[in-house]
Order: C-alpha cells, then structure tokens, then sequence
C-alpha cells in the first residue's frame, strides 16, 4: 500500500471544517469514505456502499484480470454501470480500471446521499466527490512540502458535481 495503506491513520481527516456540515466515517472492509454532509447519513452510506461493492467484487471475482491490470480494460456492453464508468474513466488516463475503484466508490455512494441531502462530500483515500450549494475549499496536504497548508482549491456551486483525485490520500475542507 502507499502512504495511506489501509491500516494507516488518515489524519488529514482531522483538519475539515466546515460548522453546517456534519461528518462521518462509513467503512465496509477496504472501503473506508470520510462523509460530510447537511446530516448524519451513516445508515444510507453503508447501504449505498454494499450496493456498489457488489457488483465490483462479482466482477473481480469472475474476470481476476480486472483486478491486476494496469493497462486499459476493454469495456463490454454486460458491464454494470459502476464497471463502466471505472472503465472508461481509466481509459482516457491509460491506466488499469481499479485505479479509478476509490473514485467510482465515492461518486456512486455521493450521488446517493444527494437523494437525502443537498450538499455531500465524499472522500475515499484521496478521491473525492464534491457537490455543494456554496464555495468551499479543499486543502492540499503535500506531505512536508512547505506547500502543506498553503495550496487549495476552491470550488464554486456551479461546478459540481465534480470529482477530485489527489495521488496521496488527502484532503480538508474549509
């Protein structure tokens, strides 16, 4: 694993703020998301993780080579959506599709709390699922680069719902 293995702390989790916003941990064996939305929305993330683990875990299980590849994966029109979209996304990158599990597994689970609440963000080991009513900012932790603490983005309403994928499993929102 990288820096943030599964085992590892993810303390960035700690700098978020964000007064309207209530945050929580949903974590179904890998997947591990750090939640902030308008409520407490635990019950329907752990639901909503089981739905879309599903079929990633069935189609692992029935073609190994998904897992293991870091090369494009050839995309079939049998695949369930997540499948796809893992697929498709990593093909424009030119990479294997479980590169693009932690964001597919953020946006699928984000666009479902969107049903119970009007802004959530969803982060999964440095992918990110962002959709807000108000300009936020997403801090950049780079390690102990004198960048730490000094870089982020700032993301306005209209723009999402957007995805954000930082290499090293880290963010904060303010």
């Amino acid at each position: 694993m990288g820096k943030f293995g599964i085992n590892e702390s993810r303390f960035y989790r700690l700098w978020t703020k964000g007064a309207s916003f209530v945050s929580f941990e949903a974590k179904i064996k890998e997947t591990d998301l750090y939640i902030s939305a308008c409520l407490d929305l635990s019950e329907q993330a752990i639901a909503s993780i089981k739905r879309h683990r599903g079929p990633v875990e069935d189609y692992v299980r029935l073609h190994p080579d998904f897992q293991k590849t870091l090369v494009p994966y050839p995309l079939s029109p049998k695949m369930s959506p997540i499948i796809k979209t893992m697929v498709l996304s990593t093909k424009k990158a030119g990479v294997g599709p479980m590169a693009a599990v932690a964001g597919a597994i953020a946006e699928y689970v984000g666009r479902d709390l969107l049903k119970e609440c009007d802004e959530v963000i969803v982060e999964n080991g440095g992918d990110i699922f962002v959709s807000v009513k108000r300009p936020i900012k997403i801090g950049i932790y780079a390690g102990d680069s004198p960048y730490t603490g000094k870089l982020c983005l700032d993301v306005a309403p209209d723009e999402g719902p957007l995805g954000i994928c930082a290499s090293s499993g880290t963010w904060a929102v303010s």
